[in-house]
């Protein structure tokens, strides 16, 4: 016999005033579960059509959980950065900007060169353009700048370089973008912060929270889980 359980559950504020609050947790923990297992089959056997989801030759960071939702961000965000050169997510720490961009990079594997710079771990200003250099493969030679060299380097490539984390780091990544920007004229960045860079031509685009349930509503299992925070 199942222990009594109040009728009205905290979970997402939702009010269930004849439903049995343990086998409600446990309906949702069998769904979660199977979701998990197929999305982990797709990507191994690969996205539409059977294609893998490779990650850009390593340039990339490999995803190590599944991405959930944001289908209509993704189409947003992929059709601003077609019109944009310089194109910034912008939101708090923890609102999924890494991700999205990581998700958006991904699609644009095929299209070009993409490059990410994880920025978050430097210190000094001075490393933003000794990060992206690194991260292309170009050497820093004595006696010349390191932007001079990744202009060199980038020319007229298509290239799709990610900033990530600049938020510490504006003024510098705003700089580097700036120099880029006008002489590479097919380089796009796609950057993400908590502020934007405030470079010329700049589209900032604010990063929304998660679709939630409906407070208001009486839902099921499966009608929870088509809100993507659940």
């Amino acid at each position: 016999m199942r222990a009594h359980m109040p009728q009205r559950s905290p979970i997402c504020t939702m009010r269930y005033a004849t439903c049995d609050v343990t086998l409600l947790l446990e309906d949702l923990a069998t769904i979660m579960s199977r979701a998990r297992t197929e999305n982990s089959l797709r990507v191994v056997a690969g996205g539409p059509g059977g294609k893998p989801e490779t990650m850009s030759g390593g340039k990339l960071p490999l995803e190590t959980t599944s991405f959930v939702g944001r289908g209509r961000e993704l189409s947003e965000v992929e059709g601003l950065l077609g019109r944009t050169r310089l194109l910034t997510l912008v939101g708090v720490g923890g609102s999924g900007k890494t991700r999205l961009a990581l998700r958006v990079a991904v699609r644009w594997v095929d299209e070009g060169h993409v490059w990410w710079a994880e920025l978050a771990s430097l210190s000094g200003p001075e490393l933003v353009s000794r990060k992206v250099a690194s991260t292309l493969g170009v050497a820093e030679l004595p006696g010349r700048q390191t932007s001079e060299l990744l202009v060199d380097y980038l020319g007229s490539q298509e290239v799709l370089l990610i900033l990530d984390n600049c938020e510490h780091l504006v003024g510098a990544c705003a700089s580097l973008a700036d120099v880029l920007l006008r002489a590479c004229p097919h380089v796009r960045i796609l950057a993400t912060s908590r502020e934007p860079l405030g470079v010329a031509g700049e589209v900032s685009w604010s990063v929304p929270p998660l679709s939630l349930p409906d407070a208001g509503l009486v839902q099921t299992p499966k009608e929870l889980l088509r809100c993507e925070a659940v």
